[in-house]
């Protein structure tokens, strides 16, 4: 084998060992919250590493038969930081459960293009702005716990269409302001809806008026 030959062998054969132990796409939106956050005083994200061809054995990581991301979870780890767009592109996600951590700023609209989920908690944490309208696409969610943090706004209206919603849907212990939508009268009989604290008077009166509305079958 000529030296020509040999080297292009060499390349190729580079070539296809850096596309077989790159890392997935899951993995590579799993790094951008591992950068998102500035405190791990617990090393919990210690093995989430980019040399890894899949993220499927890292810590609080769990994966499908097909080596996509199904469940994020990771509470009470004491993290700092954000939640980067590139979550949203866990498109087999289910389960988000980061409560209990430092997470600030407002929610990225992005997180909500991973329409399979099914349960989502962030409570307890500093996370701020609306709560984005995008969470209509989430048609599929049956649990929501975004309480005790600094979450504002108007509430969405678009919050009642989600009929999959169950338990309770724990919004407490935020800043939301104006009037509960309407279409809150659409959630299914057995789910309660958590508003309390942080809230002020005369929108108490709107959750009593929406608690007999509810009652008396929408009448």
């Amino acid at each position: 084998m000529n030296t020509y030959a040999f080297s292009i062998s060499i390349s190729i054969f580079c070539i296809l060992t850096h596309i077989s132990s790159s890392l997935t796409s899951d993995g590579l939106s799993l790094l951008a919250l591992k950068s998102a956050i500035t405190t791990d005083p617990t090393n919990s994200l210690t093995t989430w590493s980019e040399t890894n061809s899949t993220p499927c054995h890292w810590s609080g990581i769990t994966c499908n038969s097909a080596h996509r991301v199904t469940v994020v979870f990771l509470p009470h780890r004491n993290l700092t930081g954000y939640l980067p767009s590139e979550l949203g592109a866990l498109l087999s996600l289910k389960h988000l459960s980061l409560s209990n951590n430092n997470f600030s700023k407002p929610i990225p609209d992005h997180l909500f293009n991973a329409t399979n989920l099914l349960s989502i908690d962030l409570s307890h944490n500093s996370l701020t702005g609306p709560l984005p309208e995008k969470i209509k696409n989430l048609k599929m969610l049956t649990f929501l716990d975004l309480s005790s943090n600094r979450l504002n706004g108007s509430l969405p209206e678009s919050l009642g269409n989600l009929t999959s919603l169950a338990g309770t849907v724990n919004l407490s212990w935020n800043e939301f302001s104006g009037e509960i939508p309407a279409s809150y009268g659409l959630f299914p009989v057995m789910v309660s809806l958590d508003l309390r604290g942080r809230w002020n008077h005369r929108r108490r009166r709107r959750r009593h008026w929406l608690r007999r509305w509810l009652k008396d079958g929408g009448d």
